[in-house]
């Protein structure tokens, strides 16, 4: 990860996508708002939704979702400042949130 907390490539048995992508998953109670709320930023910041999948569990809210990054470096942004849009604005509606990069996705989990 750069000193801007942009991941590097890192080809070591991990392969990227040609998209570099971000996981978003929010939990929390449920509550009106929740989608809304975190793709609203999103949107805000001209970040494409690639897929996404909610369940509401009894009272528990989740939320993953496969947002495209593509456009964040032509809206003058890195993913340090997506990540911490997502999170101001998932503490504002009262839920977690973990925003993670591809690539430390795919490291943590190659074989």
């Amino acid at each position: 990860i750069s000193s801007d907390d942009t991941p590097r490539k890192v080809v070591v048995g991990a392969k990227s996508s040609a998209v570099p992508k971000a996981l978003i998953i929010t939990t929390g109670i449920n509550k009106t708002g929740i989608v809304a709320g975190i793709t609203a930023a999103m949107a805000s910041m001209n970040v494409d939704i690639m897929d996404i999948s909610q369940t509401i569990i009894g009272e528990f809210f989740t939320m993953i979702v496969v947002a495209n990054l593509t456009t964040l470096s032509e809206n003058s942004l890195n993913f340090k400042r997506f990540k911490e849009n997502i999170k101001q604005v998932s503490g504002q509606i009262g839920v977690e949130t973990v925003v993670m990069h591809e690539d430390i996705l795919r490291t943590m989990h190659r074989v």
